[in-house]
């Protein structure tokens, strides 16, 4: 696995200073809005979710987790559940042998890699037979609620990258396994009916979103100005 691990190393530092128009500040204040919640309820688990392709779903889950690994020090696991929406990840992810969603006991070393550099761990599910973090629903979504279980004592934050819920409806299953769920929305993209439809599924089956992150925003004036009006 040293490979993999050197290959995450890599691909780290190349995409922490500016992810889908985002840049480190931004992410740590996501990182403090979302344990914000949690003097309400217990925050570990979270799902970054998209309605379309390409909005920077998979892309934001990344970099949040590196972030929080890198510049925060904690431990973190991103679990790719994308279908491939990051070319980044979905090259990262590809390369690990057994999906979280297969493993057993005695394969869980498998199905974690570590960086050798940063706290941070990367899983994938993938349905069964399949060597790529799929579309599909995986074949053993009890297994998969089980390991999130498990793994919450091993993790600060474990960090959820979905498929994007007009191409799958894993993002809305794993919905009821996570414990919040933010919205990654393309700025001037997204048309706010979209963005409103995904909200009232996922209140459907009980996970109202605890936010929404907009990617590749456009800024029309200097972008440090915005931070004093």
């Amino acid at each position: 696995m040293s490979g993999l691990s050197h290959m995450l190393d890599e691909a780290a530092p190349a995409s922490i200073p500016d992810i889908h128009g985002l840049e480190i500040p931004e992410y740590v204040g996501v990182y403090q809005a979302i344990k914000s919640v949690s003097q309400e309820k217990e925050i570990q688990v979270v799902e970054f979710l998209s309605a379309y392709a390409n909005e920077g779903a998979a892309r934001v889950a990344f970099g949040a987790g590196l972030v929080a690994a890198q510049v925060l020090g904690k431990r973190v696991l991103v679990v790719d559940a994308s279908g491939g929406d990051d070319p980044t990840l979905a090259k990262l992810t590809a390369a690990i042998p057994t999906p979280l969603n297969i493993a057993g006991p005695d394969t869980l070393a498998t199905a974690l890699v570590r960086s050798r550099t940063a706290p941070i761990w990367l899983a994938t599910l993938a349905a069964r037979g399949d060597d790529r973090p799929g579309t599909a629903l995986p074949s053993n979504l009890e297994g998969i609620e089980a390991w999130f279980g498990a793994l919450r004592s091993e993790f600060d934050l474990i960090i959820v990258a979905s498929s994007p819920s007009s191409k799958s409806a894993l993002g809305l299953v794993l919905s009821k396994m996570v414990d919040g769920v933010v919205l990654v929305v393309e700025a001037e993209r997204t048309r706010a009916p979209v963005v409103q439809q995904l909200q009232a599924n996922l209140h459907s089956v009980g996970s109202d979103p605890l936010g929404v992150v907009l990617t590749n925003r456009r800024f029309y004036l200097p972008r440090w100005l915005y931070r004093w009006l």
